[in-house]
């Protein structure tokens, strides 16, 4: 079997994928998204295209174009679609989205580029940050606002570096829960992950920032933690269903990742949804062990998902079973 995909294999996260393909007996290829992908693509005529790609040219607003191609080439891919795609990384369409679910999302409002004064009365803390960013890109411990002039700053800020709206929005003091996803018909609900921030202190983290996510010697530094979440069975029951109601609302497919904060009242408040969410063994892997399930299997029931999606343009240029 003959898998390409369009990320390099110079990270943890490609390696380990790689290796998990290889280890399933898989023929590997990498072709990273740059130069002349389409040669390589026709070339190599892969029978299922791993896709790890969250963005194109360093923007994640044009991560639905790379789908496009491979459909307009007639090649499987694994993950979202185009239009999961855009609407995952909106940060304010998926709350709207999931919000007419009847699903409680928090306060919110977009300050387009220029723009950096709220429209109406909000109540404060806020986090501001890129209305497009992903894995807490340009979240720092200065992203919380206490007031309107804090929104103004930030929100210049995230215009200036990122070059985007950025969205100011209500901050739920509480619990962080991520919950992976995995399949589609069935849809494999994971165990919830808890990011345990520990006693609180000044100048301590109590959100994801980039740092948090990236830097092991800051987690370490401030034991940050993460635990298996404990909730009770009519809580999880319900956490568990509507996340499959918003993975399918924003038609996202193979697996993902819908993150949560959850209040000091017991809400749980949907803060976003990630496609193609990061496959590290340590995260998403941790989830689906917690489930039973091997980082390996995780990587094979992507593919075969994948695998019996229709692909018409594919069987007149090679006549082998598609992957």
């Amino acid at each position: 079997m003959r898998t390409a995909r369009n990320l390099s294999e110079e990270s943890q996260v490609d390696r380990a994928v790689v290796e998990a393909l290889r280890g399933n007996r898989h023929a590997v290829t990498v072709v990273p998204f740059e130069g002349d992908v389409l040669a390589a693509l026709d070339r190599l005529r892969p029978d299922v295209v791993f896709n790890l790609t969250e963005w194109l040219h360093a923007d994640r607003r044009r991560a639905g174009d790379i789908p496009t191609l491979l459909e307009a080439l007639g090649l499987r891919y694994t993950g979202a679609g185009q239009i999961g795609q855009v609407l995952s990384a909106d940060k304010a369409v998926s709350k709207l989205i999931v919000r007419e679910l009847g699903i409680t999302v928090p306060d919110f409002e977009v300050l387009p580029v220029g723009r950096t004064s709220l429209t109406r009365a909000f109540a404060f803390p806020a986090l501001i940050k890129p209305r497009y960013g992903e894995g807490s890109e340009g979240i720092t411990l200065r992203s919380l606002a206490r007031s309107p002039a804090d929104v103004a700053r930030i929100a210049r800020r995230v215009h200036e570096q990122f070059g985007q709206a950025a969205i100011c929005e209500e901050f739920i003091d509480g619990r962080e829960l991520s919950v992976g996803l995995l399949g589609n018909h069935p849809l494999t609900v994971l165990p919830a992950r808890e990011t345990v921030y520990g006693r609180w202190r000044p100048n301590r983290p109590r959100f994801n920032t980039l740092r948090v996510k990236s830097s092991p010697a800051f987690r370490e530094k401030f034991r940050i933690a993460t635990e298996r979440v404990r909730l009770p069975a009519t809580a999880a029951e319900r956490l568990a269903a509507d996340c499959k109601r918003i993975f399918r609302a924003l038609e996202l497919r193979d697996y993902g990742r819908i993150d949560w904060r959850q209040a000091a009242d017991g809400r749980i408040v949907f803060i976003e949804a990630n496609s193609n969410c990061e496959l590290k063994p340590s995260s998403f892997g941790l989830m689906a062990a917690w489930a039973g399930i091997t980082y390996a299997e995780v990587i094979e029931r992507i593919v075969q998902q994948s695998r019996r999606r229709r692909c018409d343009r594919v069987r007149h240029r090679d006549s082998r079973p598609l992957f």
